[in-house]
């Protein structure tokens, strides 16, 4: 029988420096752990406020997927 898993854990990081306004970045060093259930990759909402709260600033646009990494932990 085989196991669903039903919580994935994902450590996603910024691949390069980016602006997002009031004087605030997203550098390559930053990096956030983002829980989903029942999908195989980070969703852009969750991971957007992960890094948000992480910076202290609320992005004026949406964070593009593109711009970050992630693996499975």
């Amino acid at each position: 029988m085989k196991k669903i898993k039903m919580a994935y854990k994902f450590q996603v990081n910024i691949k390069k420096k980016k602006a997002v306004g009031k004087g605030k970045y997203l550098e390559p060093h930053m990096s956030v752990i983002v829980e989903q259930s029942g999908v195989s990759k980070p969703e852009r909402p969750k991971t957007q406020k992960a890094f948000e709260e992480l910076i202290g600033h609320k992005f004026s646009f949406s964070l593009n997927m593109n711009d970050v990494e992630w693996k499975e932990i």
